[in-house]
């Protein structure tokens, strides 16, 4: 078929204009799960793209074969072979999906702020499954009326890839090919969410071919049966691969990526994408004893960014977002030193709840302004009680603001101890 021809007859190109605004329009809204342009994350939520992509593509699909169906192209002797004019009908609709991709991917990477290389294997995915929804669509087309087939081909790939987020057991999501909450710094893609929605695909395109192959008037249900076969035997396959996972496709990262440097006062680790920052980190850790010192907060022998592991002794796990600011380093030392909470009772078993809780806020503050950050950084992070609060401890002289700290800091890690007021120490 000529390419005039083509952009006049065939469907996907006057559907593509509403293609790109869907996955672009959705996938500009989105947040990733991790900023400052790390692969995994852009790649991921580019590919949510998928969602609209590939029930669009099938319907065209759909509307094609029904074309072919009408006009007996498929059932009738032909100079080209049947595999042939499908593969014809079909490769406007496969670009146009890959096109969408690809355009979507942009868009995250332009939204990243720089360059970043798309995670080669969930793209490779995520055409498969683009295939694949093409495929269904066809092979419902050349079986059921373009009045039916159309529609049903938008509408069950596109609840299945939307639904299963929104069901019970989590882990279903992981077989529709989307990639959703992937990934954080301290986490990297499972790879058993990229071999079960592979493993699918390819089962459903394995039912397409056997549908497109058997003669279109004999014995239909058989056709209907052996169509459905492949799925059958790779749904329990796929959902093996997946059936222990949450609500994440993620798994920790190895602790073994962690660069490590510096010993005296403090031993910084971090992940290969923050190196480029090592030196600006290791000048404010290399700070702290001399802020924190006087007024008794306790120096940690170490901060890694390591996560959901059994930490080496004496270092505590902190976060540094892309880009920081010198602020915002503080900031992530001092939440590292706060710490985590206890494990308070439930309010449902009558007991009480965490009551130093309240602290929390503001000691993150008081070791912010103590450790140097500028004043109207910190007071934007806060509510202004929790500022002035920590704004009242830092006005302290050095030994109430040591007892001040120590005493707060164990309501923080209690359950049933009221935090102290600065106005007590004066």
């Amino acid at each position: 078929m000529r390419l005039r021809t083509t952009v006049r007859t065939n469907s996907a190109v006057w559907a593509a204009p509403l293609v790109f605004f869907l996955a672009m329009r959705f996938v500009g809204q989105q947040s990733a799960a991790e900023q400052g342009g790390l692969p995994l994350p852009v790649t991921a939520v580019g590919l949510w793209a998928l969602a609209f992509v590939g029930p669009t593509c099938a319907a065209s699909a759909a509307w094609e074969a029904g074309r072919l169906r009408r006009g007996g192209v498929l059932a009738t002797p032909n100079v080209r072979s049947p595999a042939t004019v499908m593969v014809q009908a079909l490769v406007p609709t496969v670009a146009l999906g890959i096109l969408a991709l690809a355009a979507a991917l942009v868009l995250r990477i332009y939204m990243s702020g720089g360059w970043v290389q798309p995670d080669w294997r969930m793209s490779a995915v995520a055409v498969v499954v683009l295939i694949s929804h093409v495929s269904f669509g066809f092979a419902l087309g050349t079986r059921v009326s373009a009045v039916a087939a159309v529609p049903a081909a938008l509408l069950l790939p596109f609840l299945w890839m939307i639904g299963t987020p929104a069901v019970d057991p989590p882990w279903v999501r992981h077989l529709s090919g989307t990639w959703s909450e992937c990934c954080r710094l301290h986490e990297e893609l499972d790879p058993s969410t990229l071999q079960a929605p592979l493993l699918l695909a390819v089962g459903v395109i394995a039912g397409s071919v056997v549908a497109l192959s058997w003669p279109l008037r004999q014995r239909r249900v058989l056709s209907v049966v052996l169509s459905l076969l492949p799925v059958a035997i790779v749904v329990p396959l796929a959902a093996s691969l997946v059936n222990d996972l949450g609500y994440k496709p993620v798994q920790s990262r190895s602790k073994s990526d962690l660069q490590c440097s510096g010993a005296s006062p403090v031993v910084i680790c971090l992940w290969p994408e923050n190196s480029s920052q090592s030196s600006a980190v290791h000048a404010v850790a290399d700070s702290l004893a001399a802020y924190w010192g006087p007024i008794g907060v306790p120096i940690p022998a170490g901060f890694t960014e390591q996560r959901r592991e059994p930490l080496p002794e004496g270092f505590r796990s902190f976060r540094i977002p892309a880009r920081s600011a010198k602020g915002n380093i503080v900031a992530s030392f001092s939440v590292a030193v706060v710490g985590e909470p206890p494990a308070c009772p439930d309010r449902e078993t009558g007991r009480a709840p965490h009551l130093g809780g309240r602290a929390y806020a503001v000691l993150v503050a008081f070791l912010s302004l103590s450790a140097g950050s500028p004043t109207e950084a910190v007071e934007s992070q806060f509510s202004p009680r929790d500022f002035q609060e920590a704004t009242r401890a830092c006005a302290l002289p050095a030994a109430k603001q040591a007892q001040w700290f120590a005493q707060n800091a164990a309501a923080w890690h209690a359950c049933d101890v009221e935090p102290a007021p600065a106005n007590g120490f004066g």
